[in-house]
């Protein structure tokens, strides 16, 4: 190496110490780069996943609002929130719609995530005639009530999994702070709809006093 460097001139030597700073400061410049970019993916990703559940839980809402008005219509037999109910399922279509839009709009999402949001849709393919069911009265109400709380379900399983995608554990907190009120709101939601149920009747069913005694309970929880 000795008789190699006191063969170079002046000149090489010192062309090379530049060339080998170059080489590192390049180096270096593209470990900052491609972290910066990362930094900027998970931003994005971030990003996307806190508009994900933002509509996912707009969705949710109207969806647990249909829920509540159908059985309130099944149980005073069509005499009660026929016009609430036509009024909520317009309401309904356009949060749905706008959930799938913005799930158009994020590639990438987490395998896990994405099954749920998936596993959701495809329950949710039943509501054209859950909803002909409900309007012609053919449907029991413990049946309609657990057909909304599939969908619904789902769609909070997969804003459960979105609290477990970040790595920043401040948002992973939020995330999942967020989910477990969601989870909350859902549980007094389904006594709603029983209770729904019940007052458009004037009386509890079996099947749904006990549906609603389990709920009470693990609100009280």
């Amino acid at each position: 190496m000795r008789s190699l460097l006191a063969r170079l001139t002046f000149q090489q030597r010192l062309e090379g110490l530049v060339a080998v700073s170059t080489l590192l400061v390049l180096g270096f410049s593209g470990y900052l780069l491609y972290g910066a970019w990362q930094a900027a993916q998970e931003a994005r990703a971030i990003s996307g996943l806190t508009r994900l559940a933002v509509s996912t839980s707009a969705a949710v809402h109207e969806l647990q609002k249909e829920r509540g008005r159908s059985s309130g219509f099944l149980g005073s037999k069509g005499q009660q929130f026929s016009a609430e109910l036509a009024d909520q399922r317009t309401r309904v279509d356009k949060a749905v719609g706008d959930l799938d839009a913005t799930l158009r709009d994020m590639p990438g999402l987490s395998a896990v995530v994405e099954a749920h949001m998936a596993d959701a849709g495809k329950q949710r393919a039943g509501l054209a005639s859950i909803r002909e069911r409900v309007s012609n009265l053919t449907v029991p109400a413990p049946e309609a009530i657990g057909f909304y709380t599939a969908v619904i379900g789902g769609y909070l399983k997969a804003v459960d999994q979105m609290g477990l995608v970040p790595s920043d554990g401040d948002l992973v907190r939020r995330l999942v702070a967020y989910a477990n009120f969601l989870q909350a709101k859902e549980s007094a939601g389904q006594e709603r709809a029983v209770l729904s149920n019940a007052f458009g009747a004037d009386r509890f069913t079996p099947v749904l006093y006990k549906t609603f005694s389990g709920k009470a309970e693990i609100w009280d929880d």
